[in-house]
């Protein structure tokens, strides 16, 4: 597919549809207007080179076209029936597109389909949901748009003021990539944040094990500037009513504070210090805190 063939046909779905099109600011829906983002989309894809592509929201079409053309196969999920109609006006030529009415992040989380990546330009509505709902699914790869801001957090490392909860969490079970960042003027409507594009990579399975440890990170976070040993004690035995043991992996972290803690070094700790029980009972254990 080439560049300027990119922007041919985005320039042709926004003329054909834009009088028609009603997206929701508040919601945060927004469509590709400009070529660079669709550009970076494409030049990712050629890299990466999947076969099969899962794509949550599929808007009017616009992205969905690139992928088209850089796979063998495009599920695209879309929640908004006015939306998907028009999608399937403009996609009615590209033969292996398969559009799904319905609730992308339900899709994500109970659909068995086979994917090598998802990929996304969604609501800012729905972007927090998305990134949790991407970690726990198990796909190992997805290229989505953030705002700007999310992005950066993503991104940043331990010890500076952007460093939180979604940060340690996302970056426990995936390697985060800032492709490209872009103005609001690429998109319509223009939203009032610059967006990024980033990549997400698999570097950890989930299973369910890890719901404990997603509580854990939760509450040491929620008092981030305080020492990470007292805080990470109290966490375990109040907060998550568990059985706190002495564990050598903490007494290293005596004299830090929790946002100063990179992932590796929490996962080190939660696997040492909270004491191993079935999952059952760690079940019950989080309803009754």
């Amino acid at each position: 597919m080439r560049t300027t063939y990119i922007c041919i046909e985005l320039n042709r779905i926004l003329r054909r549809y834009r009088k028609i099109l009603k997206l929701s600011k508040k919601l945060g829906q927004h469509i590709m207007r400009g070529c660079s983002l669709a550009m970076d989309f494409a030049n990712m894809l050629r890299k990466l080179q999947p076969s099969n592509v899962l794509e949550i929201g599929t808007g009017i079409g616009s992205l969905t076209i690139i992928l088209s053309n850089f796979s063998r196969k495009v599920v695209s999920i879309e929640i908004d029936p006015r939306l998907a109609y028009i999608a399937k006006d403009v996609l009615r030529r590209y033969h292996n597109v398969e559009i799904i009415l319905g609730d992308g992040l339900t899709f994500l989380r109970t659909s068995s389909i086979k994917a090598d990546i998802i990929c996304a330009n969604p609501p800012f509505n729905i972007t927090g949901p998305l990134i949790s709902t991407i970690v726990k699914s198990n796909y190992n790869l997805a290229l989505i748009t953030l705002q700007k801001e999310v992005a950066e957090k993503l991104t940043t490392s331990p010890g500076t003021r952007s460093y939180g909860r979604l940060t340690a969490f996302v970056r426990t079970f995936m390697n985060v990539e800032l492709i490209n960042s872009y103005s609001p003027e690429e998109f319509l409507p223009e939203p009032e944040v610059s967006i990024s594009l980033v990549l997400l990579s698999r570097k950890r399975k989930w299973e369910s094990r890890w719901t404990l440890y997603e509580e854990f990170i939760k509450c040491v976070f929620g008092q981030r500037r305080k020492l990470a040993y007292k805080v990470i004690k109290k966490c375990l035995e109040s907060r998550l009513n568990l059985e706190y043991r002495k564990c050598k992996e903490l007494e290293r972290y005596r004299d830090i504070r929790i946002f100063s803690l990179d992932p590796e070094s929490l996962v080190n700790i939660f696997n040492e210090c909270v004491a191993v029980e079935s999952s059952e009972t760690l079940t019950s254990r989080k309803f009754q805190a």
